[in-house]
């Protein structure tokens, strides 16, 4: 989910490009309620998202059971070492910096999905 349509959008090509299903969502709220409803392998939050932001979503899918286990992935262009640091105390997997090469970002997010052996 990215608070910038377009590059939601690019994410979300990328992504089924390669054959990975992917919902996108607008809001934390949405994002919240979507992976209550099924849990995703992984998600990909922006930081800067209207309304409840996306350290606060991670926050509260690490604090839920049935979504700890997910992993999630800040994909922003903020990615002060605050910031990185902030994501790394609520359990976020990473950080991507944008703007981004979409096959980096795909080989990063499989790394994640699938780690190597």
């Amino acid at each position: 989910m990215d608070d910038d349509k377009n590059i939601g959008l690019i994410v979300r090509l990328t992504l089924q490009r390669h054959g990975h299903q992917v919902s996108c969502v607008q809001t934390g709220e949405d994002a919240l309620s979507a992976c209550r409803q099924k849990p995703p392998e992984l998600v990909v939050l922006d930081i800067g998202l209207p309304g409840m932001d996306g350290f606060e979503v991670c926050r509260r899918l690490k604090a839920d059971p049935s979504t700890a286990a997910v992993p999630v992935v800040f994909l922003s262009a903020d990615t002060s070492h605050a910031e990185k640091l902030r994501g790394a105390e609520l359990g976020a997997a990473g950080f991507i910096q944008k703007p981004f090469e979409p096959e980096l970002l795909v080989r990063r997010l499989q790394e994640l999905v699938r780690p190597s052996r």
